[in-house]
């Protein structure tokens, strides 16, 4: 099971977007893969922020939710820095438009920032016609930095289109190619095995498609 640290602000419209990410990030909590630590509530629970800052040390990932009111909250930047000092691994995720390179900490974790337009929800869902769509997308992409190897079956899943345009590209030329040594050899075997090496290139190509070798478990 990993753990995941959420820190972000008091602010109601911080705190309704968590809601909306938390939610799709429950089927994982359910199924014994991730247990959330809320910053929040963990203060509803204990009253003493020192006792989440514990917390935090015990976390696989811990998730900054951000907007200017996190940016200007003390309690906020400090879970950051004891996370960064602590080389726990952080996703920042945008909530809300800011300036949040400003800061060096956030602007080192450039690459990990979400979502990946490096857009905030509140922007990406005045174009899109449902706002779960979002936070489904960046459900899936926290589920991949915590278990890093589905990472990896994404990626392969994300290219099968290519290999197989590659194999079809392939099996064109060897058919054109065999055509053409029967018609100027008349030698049926030749054109055979011809078409059989592009055939054999052409499987070489979709290899990893049709036998990967990187399966999840999850």
């Amino acid at each position: 099971m990993k753990k995941i640290y959420f820190s972000y602000s008091d602010k109601p419209e911080d705190q309704s977007l968590y809601k909306d990410l938390n939610n799709h990030l429950q089927q994982y909590k359910r199924k014994g893969w991730i247990e959330i630590y809320d910053e929040q509530e963990l203060f509803k629970q204990n009253g003493d922020l020192t006792k989440n800052e514990e917390f935090l040390k015990l976390s696989d990932l811990t998730i900054p939710l951000i907007s200017i009111d996190y940016l200007n909250n003390d309690e906020c930047l400090k879970i950051l820095k004891l996370a960064d000092s602590r080389q726990i691994k952080i996703v920042p995720i945008l909530l809300r438009e800011c300036d949040w390179t400003a800061d060096d900490i956030l602007k080192k974790y450039s690459d990990e920032v979400l979502p990946e337009e490096k857009k905030s929800i509140e922007h990406l869902s005045k174009t899109l016609p449902d706002k779960q769509t979002i936070f489904k997308e960046i459900g899936d992409e926290i589920k991949c930095f915590i278990f890093p190897e589905l990472h990896s079956v994404k990626i392969a899943n994300s290219g099968k289109s290519f290999y197989w345009l590659i194999a079809s590209f392939v099996m064109l030329i060897g058919i054109l190619a065999s055509l053409y040594i029967y018609t100027k050899t008349h030698e049926l075997l030749l054109a055979f095995l011809s078409l059989l090496l592009f055939t054999l290139i052409a499987l070489m190509s979709v290899k990893n498609v049709l036998f990967p070798t990187k399966l999840s478990t999850i």
